[in-house]
């Protein structure tokens, strides 16, 4: 603010010097030795070369200064107006999208689908602020409707069944990250390109995206996919990162750490304050470090572990996994339930492939064993009736693989899990059996060598949830 208004202040003066100038102006000019040069020559005024000068300028038009003092007067008090609309740059995305809504009396029914962090798989906090922002943005222009999270779970129920994941964008080409190569190594597991068009009825538009941390700002490109006609609009926005990360974090400290042991002082040397740092024991959180995925690093490699690990499965036949709430980013303390579909009849276990490497197996559990399923039907985890079973997003935070493996027939994998003891579950208080990757894998393994030779069919599918901790501001 203080900078604006110094070239502000700049700018009238130069400007009041200006119209002095081009008004008859009466200019003395003393050389060295105290002679008067005349300077003036068309009502402006030109300075001999080598010549050691001293102006005295006397206007005629002092009206003309008065006049821009009170325009400067008249801006810097209009001036916050103008820094409330720019510092609201969702306003101005939302407007963007509004000019692609058709012309229509009645307001077009939306959904605010997820935004992923550059061309990965991976959600973060900002991801669920920028969705939150976006509905606000989005209803405020008066072109759309906003259908709520509560109402998306049965339509991404019904766009699951027609084999679309229209939520989650494809990689963005045009944003200077190959589609197929995160600018932090492998790319993951990268959700699917969308079919051209879906029939749901309730919903004629989609909106989802990817942000980009570069430097100090953040680059939001944004689609608007309509599901009639498989058209897709694009807009593009430019957030400063610190405005973002102050939002998420009003206070941007980490965890409060121990203060360092304070020295034995010298009897001479005098004593120095701490930093405020040191005084309050907080380290400062940097800003990417809030708006990236949480351990993104590792979440990384754990997806192209999973997918390393289960390429070895063919799919032969359409199954379906995703997660009801409609979204794929959780906070602590959050709940997730899970829906699997098979086309045919097959058996089904399900598992969570977690950011540390370990595995937890969701189904079958304690509480349903039986993996068979019939085809065309679903199964919800966990089951609805079940009292006390639920699956609450805790530690370790980052991105997890939820996989369904289904077969035909029930492998050695299926039985293994199917007459499980689940004692020391049941003792825990715990439904879930939990493993570690390498006995997933040997038992995948072992489970395809057996039907090898066999008339079997396999299908696999997975979906990534990317969960993190509360923020600071809510503990």
């Amino acid at each position: 603010m203080s900078l604006l208004y110094y070239y502000l202040r700049k700018l009238c003066w130069f400007d009041t010097i200006w119209m002095g100038a081009r008004f008859p102006i009466h200019a003395d000019i003393n050389d060295s030795k105290g002679g008067k040069i005349s300077g003036r020559e068309n009502g402006r005024i030109f300075l001999p070369k080598n010549l050691l000068a001293r102006c005295r300028l006397s206007f005629g038009c002092g009206c003309a200064a008065l006049r821009l003092l009170w325009l400067q007067r008249i801006c810097l008090f209009l001036l916050p107006l103008t820094v409330v609309a720019a510092s609201d740059p969702y306003a101005g995305l939302a407007r963007q999208l509004a000019g692609f809504a058709p012309k229509s009396s009645e307001p077009v029914k939306i959904a605010v689908g997820n935004f992923l962090y550059e061309d990965t798989a991976l959600m973060s906090s900002f991801s669920s602020l920028l969705r939150h922002e976006l509905e606000r943005a989005l209803a405020a222009t008066g072109k759309f409707k906003i259908i709520t999270r509560d109402r998306l779970k049965e339509f991404n129920e019904e766009l699951m069944f027609q084999g679309a994941s229209l939520f989650d964008p494809g990689p963005q080409s045009g944003a200077g990250v190959s589609p197929t190569q995160s600018s932090h190594g492998s790319a993951g597991i990268l959700p699917a390109n969308p079919p051209p068009k879906v029939a749901i009825t309730a919903i004629r538009g989609i909106v989802r995206g990817r942000f980009y941390l570069k430097s100090r700002n953040l680059t939001i490109y944004t689609e608007l996919a309509w599901l009639e006609d498989g058209a897709v609009n694009k807009a593009k926005t430019v957030i400063p990162a610190k405005t973002v990360g102050a939002l998420i974090e009003p206070v941007v400290k980490a965890l409060p750490v121990a203060p360092p042991p304070a020295p034995v002082p010298a009897a001479a040397t005098p004593s120095v304050p701490a930093s405020t740092t040191a005084q309050t024991g907080m380290s400062a959180l940097p800003v990417s470090t809030i708006i990236q995925p949480h351990n993104l690093a590792q979440s990384q490699a754990n997806l192209a572990d999973v997918e390393r690990r289960v390429a070895s499965v063919p799919r032969q036949f359409p199954v379906q996994v995703w997660v009801r709430e409609a979204r794929r980013d959780f906070v602590e303390g959050e709940t997730i339930s899970y829906r699997v579909w098979s086309e045919r009849d097959c058996h089904v276990a399900v598992f969570c492939h977690q950011v540390d490497g370990s595995t937890v197996v969701l189904f079958p559990n304690r509480f349903n064993r039986d993996t068979a399923l019939r085809g065309g039907q679903s199964v919800n985890i966990p089951g609805e009736t079940k009292s006390g079973f639920q699956i609450v997003v805790r530690v370790p935070f980052g991105a997890d693989v939820v996989q369904v493996i289904a077969c035909t027939q029930a492998s050695a994998l299926h039985r293994k899990l199917r007459d499980y003891d689940y004692a020391a579950e049941t003792a825990a208080g715990t439904a879930y059996r939990g493993m570690t990757r390498g006995m997933f894998v040997q038992g995948l393994s072992d489970s395809l060598a057996e039907f090898a030779n066999a008339p079997t069919l396999w299908s696999e599918a997975h979906v990534v949830v990317c969960t993190s901790p509360r923020p600071l501001s809510e503990r």
